[in-house]
């Protein structure tokens, strides 16, 4: 009875006379008769629970992923960067080392161990630094993974994609775009006044103008997308997540746009950290009334695409991410680590490009275990562990346990009430949402299914 009672969420519509009990803990959702709820709302809620109880399930559990697909397979291309952004967390894109350049030798040597162990890779990315600091590279990786494909070395294309600030935009590059239908993440943070107080050149200027023009001209070739990191300058000036939206809609017709909170390394400065008033603000932005309309395929980076795909499903995934597990991200010096937010400490080195994928999942086993939900006494529990995930690169050993559960569940409630409101008052729109969404997401791979 405690377990339904903290784990359910109810969802009263007096307007339509529509209850609804939505069981976080498995998935499922009851529809209860309104005389029924109006009786007991008061005086018996004990006894309502009780009545719902016995519907709970076992703790369900999903795999770690397909023995013989890869997720992501991500390339560090350098550490070097072009642009010195006020909040960058890897240090000017260095992650506090030596500055170098993955090699065409170390970057076969990966991508043959990793189709030596793995049929399928879903996606290859490439970051940074700034990954087009080394575009004979990015090319190179494209034309030699195509080359396999066509020679029937490998089972399936993966999808293509980069983070790029967008400056180092010509003509080679763009035809690199085209030829290997190369997806872009264009990184923005708004408009001239937000984006050049943050992303700023070497020689102090801003980068607005460029980026504009370039993004413009990437849109004719490919697909872009945006990733804004949200600031306290924002809130200084007034700049909403909804506005930024609007702004990369009318600007760029660009719907889906990935709004970050900025990363606190401890190394920002106060005018850029987002204060617990600016931080509920933030939170508040992803009210699910924006749902309509703003649909995504990328299932990586976007917190409502996760949370509906949690919400219709009864399965929770093992850990808070899946770095290490479903993605990995080789390093410009051959080292393999789970994810790009690692690559900064060794601690977290799983292994280099010279060794086994078994040798490297094994140690991401161990290394990680401390991150699984299993390894948590409230998680195993918790009802909103389908939906919790966090980011254990930035989190890491500090992470606040319980400011996060008040976050996810925060986050969670206003979901789940939203969606359900959404069923009740124009189910039609809510089926729609559905089908545009997993629409997309088949598109995004239907050339590697």
């Amino acid at each position: 009875m405690r377990q339904l009672k903290a784990n359910g969420h109810l969802y009263v519509n007096d307007k339509a006379k529509k209850v609804m009990l939505y069981d976080k803990y498995n998935g499922k959702l009851f529809d209860i008769p309104y005389d029924i709820y109006e009786q007991h709302k008061i005086d018996s809620q004990d006894e309502f629970y009780i009545q719902l109880n016995k519907y709970l399930s076992d703790n369900p559990i999903e795999s770690l992923g397909s023995s013989d697909t890869l997720q992501h397979l991500r390339f560090i291309m350098t550490n070097d960067c072009n642009l010195r952004c006020t909040y960058c967390y890897a240090n000017e894109g260095s992650y506090n080392k030596k500055i170098g350049k993955l090699s065409k030798k170390a970057a076969k040597q990966a991508i043959d161990n990793f189709y030596d162990h793995y049929n399928h890779i879903k996606q290859i990315s490439f970051f940074g630094g700034e990954p087009l600091l080394n575009y004979d590279t990015v090319d190179y990786i494209c034309r030699y993974v195509t080359n396999l494909f066509d020679k029937h070395k490998i089972k399936s294309m993966p999808m293509f994609s980069m983070v790029t600030n967008c400056t180092l935009i010509n003509d080679r590059v763009l035809e690199t775009f085209k030829n290997y239908n190369l997806k872009i993440v264009a990184s923005l943070d708004g408009p001239k006044e937000i984006n050049d107080l943050q992303r700023i050149k070497k020689n102090g200027t801003g980068s607005f103008g460029i980026i504009d023009r370039n993004l413009k001209l990437c849109q004719e070739i490919t697909d872009v997308d945006i990733e804004c990191t949200y600031t306290k300058n924002h809130v200084n000036l007034g700049l909403t997540c909804e506005e930024l939206d609007n702004f990369f809609m009318s600007n760029y017709g660009i719907e889906r746009v990935n709004i970050i909170k900025v990363i606190d390394n401890g190394n920002i400065t106060s005018n850029l950290k987002l204060d617990e008033k600016s931080e509920d603000e933030f939170l508040n932005s992803y009210s699910l009334e924006k749902i309509k309309g703003k649909f995504y395929k990328d299932t990586y980076d976007d917190v409502f695409v996760r949370m509906i795909l949690a919400f219709n499903s009864d399965s929770y995934t093992k850990t808070f991410c899946d770095a290490g597990f479903k993605q990995f991200t080789v390093n410009f010096d051959g080292n393999i680590y789970p994810c790009q937010g690692f690559v900064d400490n060794d601690e977290y080195i799983l292994g280099n490009i010279t060794e086994s994928i078994d040798t490297i999942k094994n140690s991401s086993k161990n290394l990680l275990k401390k991150y699984f939900k299993s390894e948590h006494e409230k998680c195993k529990v918790c009802g909103n562990k389908r939906f919790c995930q966090y980011c254990i690169s930035f989190s890491g050993e500090s992470y606040n346990d319980e400011e996060h559960c008040k976050y996810v569940n925060e986050l969670c409630n206003s979901f789940i009430n939203g969606i359900l409101n959404m069923q009740v008052e124009d189910n039609d729109e809510y089926r729609k949402t559905l089908k545009k969404i997993y629409s997309k997401l088949n598109k995004q791979y239907e050339k590697i299914s």
